[in-house]
């Protein structure tokens, strides 16, 4: 038994605004939060924004680690709907999170969902033989690694750096972690149908890691209320290219909170 796991928190990457919409932010596989950054001050202006923090240390499988970052959101917003938003790992975070607590959602919006990975064989088998590999040959694939989840030629220099620095940071315990828990992840139909919130698919469709496209029509079809919206020409960590602006692709795809709704939950 796991004593003292180190549990999801939230923070704020702007000033609170609580006369504002609550949107929560779930990170990719690194679990930082840092990698919104170019996306928080225009958020900002329309939502007051958290991003999830995941510890490197922690080890909680998908209902675990869901129900733990749920409890987060709840103290911060106790009685507020949320908008919530994830990106790859956390877009299937964001999945079960919202299958757990679907009042509590009043946008669900997934960017690039890893949750693609069921249809994909090399990469579950990646996840299988990722423990085994040794320390010094995991970090001489960064550098691949990096190219297949991000299109470098789209971002700027600093952008770059900061893709770069976030990613070697992560232990190579946490990576074997977070992709066995890629390699398990599902919900069941009876869970897609909780999922009753409006709903959004962001997909790139240059994405080289994983089939977001595919994965987007597929969230389409079996979620009662998803539509989709393709980024032609991003890779796969998309918030970080210059020309990728979420507060846009959210208004054009009238996902934009309006005045007129509430958003106190209903009990």
């Amino acid at each position: 038994m796991q004593l003292d796991v180190p549990e999801p928190r939230l923070f704020a990457p702007t000033p609170p605004q609580p006369h504002l919409r609550p949107l929560v932010l779930v990170p990719g596989l690194d679990g930082t939060g840092k990698l919104f950054c170019t996306q928080v001050a225009r958020l900002a202006q329309h939502f007051d924004v958290r991003c999830v923090h995941i510890p490197t240390e922690n080890r909680q499988d998908w209902e675990t680690l869901a129900r733990a970052t749920l409890a987060a959101v709840e103290a911060e917003y106790p009685h507020q709907q949320v908008y919530l938003c994830g990106e790859s790992f956390g877009a299937c975070l964001a999945l079960k999170m919202a299958s757990l607590a679907p009042r509590k959602m009043t946008r669900l919006v997934v960017i690039n969902s890893a949750s693609a990975m069921r249809s994909q064989p090399l990469l579950r088998w990646v996840t299988q033989i990722a423990p085994k590999v040794p320390d010094w040959l995991f970090r001489s694939a960064s550098p691949v690694a990096c190219s297949l989840l991000a299109a470098f030629d789209r971002m700027l220099p600093q952008q770059q750096q900061h893709f770069i620095e976030t990613v070697r940071h992560i232990p190579k315990a946490c990576v074997t972690w977070r992709l066995s828990m890629l390699h398990q992840f599902a919900l069941t139909p009876a869970e897609h149908r909780t999922l009753t919130m409006p709903t959004l698919a962001i997909a790139s469709a240059r994405d080289r890691l994983l089939p977001s496209l595919q994965e987007a029509e597929w969230l389409r079809i079996h979620l009662p209320q998803c539509t989709t919206y393709i980024l032609p020409n991003s890779g796969h960590v998309c918030l970080l290219e210059s020309a990728i602006d979420l507060t846009q692709c959210l208004a054009q795809a009238d996902f934009l909170p309006t005045p007129s709704k509430t958003w106190l939950i209903r009990r």
